[in-house]
């Protein structure tokens, strides 16, 4: 039974932690001597604070070494979604994700996740930014050939390799890419049509699933 306790406990205590995640909680800085007010303040255990504290670095630093799109991330299971933004769609991205105190990584990754679990069709897919009734074209290409350096305006996230193959199969089924699904999911739920607040599910990369059929996979999977 004491057993079967602790292991409740420790159950717990790690999806408090995983709540935590993409939270200014644990990304701000903090000194030592504030984490035990911090703590009571979000009502949460110090070590339970410092373990997602812990955590997130992790997952940080593991995205910063990962690599583009269709490459693996060598030693894992992952890759890493990268969508290039016009600098003032960008903008707005960044205030939205950070008026639901989470940084845009996180978001991206949990949308894409929320999608492949469901049934929901952005209804246009195009290869254009297409917001606030007009088209926002830029080519990254030659802002990074001139300037000599990436384009800056981007959001990437690490998501499963088992994501990426389920996102490849819905966005062919609707004749685009990856990359054209991701643009059209981030608009819709900035339009407020998708992942609502308090509908979304916020997910680290170990939280998405590593088997693309465990997602739904469309009329494919039919």
């Amino acid at each position: 039974m004491k057993e079967q306790e602790r292991s409740a406990r420790e159950g717990f205590r790690n999806w408090i932690a995983d709540r935590l995640q993409g939270t200014d909680f644990v990304s701000r800085q903090l000194k030592d001597s504030e984490v035990d007010a911090l703590a009571k303040g979000i009502g949460v255990q110090p070590d339970v604070l410092l373990a997602a504290r812990v955590k997130w670095e992790l997952t940080r630093a593991t995205e910063g070494a990962a690599q583009r799109l269709g490459k693996k991330v060598a030693g894992s299971k992952h890759y890493q979604l990268e969508v290039r933004f016009p600098e003032e769609i960008h903008k707005e991205w960044a205030g939205f994700a950070a008026s639901r105190n989470v940084g845009g990584s996180v978001l991206l990754r949990s949308i894409v996740h929320a999608y492949l679990r469901g049934t929901y069709e952005p209804p246009q897919l195009v290869k254009y930014w297409h917001w606030r009734g007009k088209r926002w074209p830029f080519s990254y290409r030659t802002y990074e050939q001139k300037e000599k350096k990436k384009w800056p305006w981007r959001e990437r996230a690490l998501i499963t390799i088992g994501a990426r193959r389920a996102m490849k199969i819905r966005s062919q089924l609707r004749g685009s890419g990856i990359e054209t699904m991701a643009r059209a999911l981030i608009l819709a739920s900035m339009a407020g049509k998708f992942a609502q607040r308090g509908q979304l599910e916020l997910v680290d990369s170990a939280s998405m699933f590593d088997d693309e059929t465990r997602y739904y996979l469309g009329a494919a999977a039919r």
